[in-house]
């Protein structure tokens, strides 16, 4: 979700972390809410995918290996539909879109053209954008991380370089462990379509290396969330008040990515981290737009505000999602359209979620 800092003091935190998971003040949407849908969204999704994966004849071959008839398509889907909500907060919201109305009227249909009618940035383009969903997916952790430590009275940011390093590095090390490593490098195998032969090369050369990759990088996750918890406890003896839905998010989710990517089928680690990546953005959108999206569009009568909401957020985008993820992935209209999208969401989620300027 981009760069978030939240400028907001509270209350010193409760005795005991189980009290300050229990408390509304320093929870995103609250308490039961957040265990469910942020913090413990990829513990649960995890084990969800898993649970499916085990049943008897729910496994085809379709891709990426071994994965889960029905549910494959319906977690592409949810991935595919989270990307349109962002179009909700960017141009349905006065203060969001006055802010940037430049940026939000001329760019959307300047890329829209530039992928619909050069096939050399339809390609480049997705191969930018599968290596940009990683750092986006990294930034939308750092952000949920951030809140919760300002939330607990660190709005200077004690941590945030340790924060971010170590999103980062939770996302990109399990990649470079799992065999979706190939995966990821093969996509520049399409840069040979549109005379870049240089970047095609990289897939093969890494393959021979592979089983080393995988070591340093399974021994890098695990050393980086050791010392962070390490640093999370030096720094609670100098009177930093850690927050354990933060510390819970953090190491929740280094440790999924490891266990998902590092161990599990490829087909595997894609449900489990789109599903919960998902269903965090869906949530943090309901919370910030949900209840504001009908005065927007000066829809006072309240009988049609939640359902209008509900339709603008959750409603289209699965529709969307649907058919994005049932058509086939060409260079069309319709494919730069899908291209565009996903690309505006990655480049205005890293703007338009800035608590630092009060917007969350």
């Amino acid at each position: 979700m981009g760069r978030m800092t939240l400028a907001i003091e509270t209350a010193p935190l409760a005795p005991g972390w189980r009290a300050a998971l229990a408390r509304p003040d320093r929870a995103m949407i609250g308490p039961r809410a957040d265990a469910l849908f942020i913090w413990g969204a990829p513990l649960w999704a995890l084990a969800l995918i898993l649970l499916f994966w085990a049943l008897p004849g729910a496994q085809t071959e379709v891709g990426y290996g071994a994965t889960t008839t029905g549910l494959a398509f319906i977690v592409a889907s949810m991935s595919a539909a989270h990307l349109a909500p962002v179009f909700v907060r960017s141009h349905l919201n006065p203060a969001i879109f006055g802010a940037h109305r430049l940026k939000f009227t001329f760019v959307p249909p300047l890329l829209f053209l530039a992928l619909a009618t050069s096939h050399w940035a339809f390609v480049v383009a997705g191969v930018i954008s599968i290596f940009w969903d990683v750092y986006h997916t990294a930034q939308q952790n750092f952000g949920l991380a951030r809140i919760y430590d300002a939330k607990a009275g660190d709005s200077a940011g004690r941590t945030r370089t340790l924060d971010r390093l170590l999103c980062h590095v939770m996302y990109v090390g399990p990649i470079m462990a799992g065999a979706s490593f190939a995966d990821h490098l093969q996509s520049l195998t399409d840069m040979r379509s549109v005379g870049l032969a240089a970047f095609s090369a990289l897939p093969q050369a890494a393959e021979g290396h592979a089983a080393t990759i995988r070591t340093i990088a399974i021994a890098t996750m695990l050393l980086a969330c050791a010392g962070y918890l390490v640093a999370q406890w030096r720094l609670s003896r100098t009177g930093y008040a850690a927050s354990p839905q933060k510390v819970a998010l953090m190491v929740g989710t280094t440790l999924v990515q490891i266990a998902a990517w590092g161990f599990c089928p490829p087909a595997i680690a894609f449900m489990a981290v789109n599903l919960y990546h998902a269903v965090q953005y869906f949530a943090i959108v309901w919370k910030q737009e949900g209840g504001k999206t009908a005065g927007h569009l000066r829809v006072t009568s309240k009988d049609f505000a939640r359902p209008l909401a509900l339709t603008l957020i959750f409603v289209l985008p699965a529709l969307y999602g649907l058919y994005a993820t049932a058509a086939p992935y060409r260079w069309n209209l319709l494919g730069a359209a899908f291209l565009s999208v996903t690309l505006l969401h990655f480049w205005m989620d890293g703007f338009i979620w800035s608590v630092r300027k009060k917007t969350v």
